[in-house]
């Protein structure tokens, strides 16, 4: 499907860049103006919310099977 392949791109880029806005938005909200906690929270709420999907893409491929 080499037709559709520019429209999968500009929507993967799409996705990229309206999360990274979200957690931009959430970073400042929670920044209280001293501290990284806000940072480092997002990151690992992102973190933890991507190996979630993983997991479970990687445990409903086995079943599958």
């Amino acid at each position: 499907m080499p037709e559709i392949a520019g429209v999968a791109s500009a929507l993967v880029g799409f996705m990229r860049m309206l999360v990274g806005a979200m957690a931009s938005a959430l970073i400042s909200f929670l920044f209280d103006g001293h501290t990284a906690f806000a940072m480092s929270g997002v990151m690992a709420l992102f973190a933890i919310a991507s190996l979630a999907t993983y997991a479970r893409l990687r445990f409903l491929d086995s079943i599958k099977q």
